[in-house]
């Protein structure tokens, strides 16, 4: 096994609702927070003689998911529609709704944090996607020599 993932499922407390646009931000700010201590835990583990990460990208990539589902679970309401009843309805393959929006949405922020080592964060945020894939395979051949 590679890795666990502990889901804790807690009863919402108050009957909360609230637009895309403002959860947004809430989403921006917890998967940067998530991200920026995970990336802080490699950081630091390598400074006690570890080489590799005890994070890779796509474990960073799954809490930006997880920090996204952690700000969407504690509203009842989002943009007026009921996420119970959204979560439960059956959907048909490939529909796009406000949940996967938003949880794409992390997904880009998570990605947006992941900046190999050495790259300034001004110069990755000016990147296009194909230059930011470049420089992360460059940043993996260079840990593997």
């Amino acid at each position: 096994m590679q890795g666990t993932v502990l889901l804790v499922a807690r009863k919402r407390l108050q009957d909360t609702s609230a637009y895309r646009d403002e959860l947004v931000e809430e989403v921006r700010q917890e998967v940067a927070h998530q991200i920026e201590t995970m990336v802080g835990l490699n950081q630091s583990t390598k400074g006690k003689g570890r080489t590799e990460n005890l994070f890779e990208d796509a474990d960073l990539q799954m809490a930006g998911y997880a920090a996204a589902l952690r700000v969407l679970t504690g509203y009842r309401r989002i943009d007026g529609q009921d996420m119970v009843a959204a979560a439960l309805r059956p959907r048909p393959k490939g529909e796009r709704d406000i949940v996967r929006e938003i949880i794409d949405y992390a997904v880009q922020v998570a990605n947006e944090h992941l900046v190999p080592e050495g790259i300034a964060p001004d110069v990755w945020e000016r990147c296009c996607s194909a230059e930011r894939f470049y420089l992360k395979m460059m940043e993996r051949w260079s840990w593997k020599r």
